[in-house]
């Protein structure tokens, strides 16, 4: 220790010789810091490290723009409540009514053929039709074919003598004579229902034949009494 002062002592006063004229002063070592001074400034320089870092991370906070939420799927509905057994079956749904299809008929004839078609039409209505179109002459009481069922018919042929009878029906008394391509038709009147035969009532459970009367005893066939 006194060499390395002496050392300092001479490279001082060389260097006083040449730039300068200043006094001499002796070097002096570094204070030692006590225990407690190094504790305190370890807690400074780790509360500063730590206060950085925290500024850090909130400036790279801001910066970061926010997440977007993740879109949720939407629950299912919930299922309706079974229908309780005591209140019985639900009642059916009204079924749509189809309208009516519109009545059609069609007469037509080409060279021998004729051809006709008819939907939902009165029966009178396509006699009086066949009639005109054919020639024919109609007898008796054609208006009976009013109350008739409506034909549903689609025939095509050459014979007349064929499609009178399937346009009269079996609802109508008629008669009919055809020349060629000419036809009388009598029209007699509606057909009357047969009657319905009435079945004998069977006999009733209490019901007892009649008693016949005994003869007497002691008496013959002529009931002539016998005597001794």
């Amino acid at each position: 220790m006194t060499e390395l002062t002496s050392a300092v002592r001479e490279a001082q006063a060389d260097a006083d010789r040449r730039f300068g004229d200043g006094p001499v002063q002796p070097w002096e070592p570094p204070p030692v810091l006590s225990e407690a001074t190094r504790r305190r400034l370890a807690v400074v320089a780790v509360a500063s490290v730590l206060a950085t870092a925290l500024l850090v991370a909130i400036a790279v906070a801001k910066a970061t723009p926010a997440a977007e939420p993740m879109p949720r799927d939407p629950l299912p509905p919930l299922a309706d409540a079974p229908a309780d057994d005591d209140a019985g079956p639900a009642p059916p749904s009204p079924v749509p009514s189809m309208p009516a299809a519109a009545p059609s008929l069609a007469l037509e004839r080409q060279g021998a053929d004729w051809q006709l078609s008819a939907r939902g039409v009165a029966r009178d209505e396509v006699v009086q039709r066949l009639a005109e179109a054919s020639g024919a002459t109609l007898h008796g009481w054609p208006d009976a074919a009013a109350g008739a069922r409506p034909v549903q018919l689609h025939w095509q042929g050459r014979s007349l003598a064929q499609l009178w009878p399937i346009v009269l029906g079996p609802e109508l008394n008629f008669a009919l004579q055809c020349r060629r391509e000419r036809c009388d038709v009598w029209i007699l009147g509606a057909v009357r229902p047969a009657p319905a035969a009435i079945a004998p009532s069977p006999p009733s459970a209490s019901f007892e034949p009649p008693a016949l009367p005994l003869p007497m005893p002691g008496a013959d066939e002529d009931n002539t009494p016998i005597r001794d």
